[in-house]
């Protein structure tokens, strides 16, 4: 038995006036030079990729290299732009740092410069004699004891005395506006209540005139 080989029908492609292979959805440069330059897929002409590639190597079509090529030549062009991107802004994260060290450094001589005032104006007062042992704890001061806000405590506490008092103020106003609505509420209730007494009484009246009436009717 010999194997029947299935033909390969290629159909016109009147948007793109070219011919183009329906199962493979591969389109041809023209209907004179069948070399394939992309895929038809959704109306729209998708430039020649590996997958296409992939295709006419599976339907042994021949296509555009050169539109391989310069798909390459993209790809390695866009590589080189991110790597110049990023290098710029190393570069700058590297400047950025040498500047804030330097400024480090200037606050550094600023404070040099403030404590030697400070030991200058100490030898003026005592008349020119120089004090080791004020300097010792001016300079162990200034190194090893942080500041210390002694009055951070009490504004705490007066913050938090405020907020109770607050609270509690609220909860009065409301306890206060509740038993106003409840006295208020009782004294509608009274009112109802005497009423509809005083509607009773007018009732019973009218009912035993009605049954007067009806005695003497009958």
């Amino acid at each position: 038995m010999t194997s029947t080989t299935p033909k390969i029908m290629l159909k016109k492609l009147k948007e793109l006036n070219t011919l183009w292979h329906p199962e493979s959805t591969l389109v041809f440069k023209s209907s004179a030079k069948k070399i394939v330059i992309g895929r038809y897929e959704d109306k729209v002409l998708i430039p020649l990729d590996h997958y296409s590639v992939d295709l006419c190597k599976q339907w042994h079509f021949k296509f555009d290299e050169s539109l391989l090529e310069e798909e390459s030549e993209e790809e390695v062009e866009d590589s080189e732009e991110v790597e110049d991107s990023e290098e710029v802004e190393d570069s700058e994260e590297v400047e950025e740092v040498e500047e804030v060290e330097e400024v480090e450094e200037v606050e550094e001589v600023e404070e040099v410069e403030d404590s030697e005032e400070v030991e200058d104006s100490e030898e003026e007062e005592s008349g020119g004699e120089k004090s080791p042992d004020k300097v010792s704890v001016t300079n162990s001061t200034s190194e090893k004891c942080p500041y210390v806000d002694i009055n951070a405590p009490k504004f705490l506490d007066k913050l938090i005395l405020d907020f109770v008092e607050n609270i509690n103020l609220s909860i009065l106003n409301g306890k206060e506006k509740m038993m106003k609505d409840l006295q208020d509420m009782t004294l509608k209730y009274k009112v109802l209540g005497d009423q509809n007494l005083e509607l009773s009484e007018k009732y019973n009246v009218l009912h035993k005139k009605f049954e007067g009436l009806k005695k003497i009717l009958n």
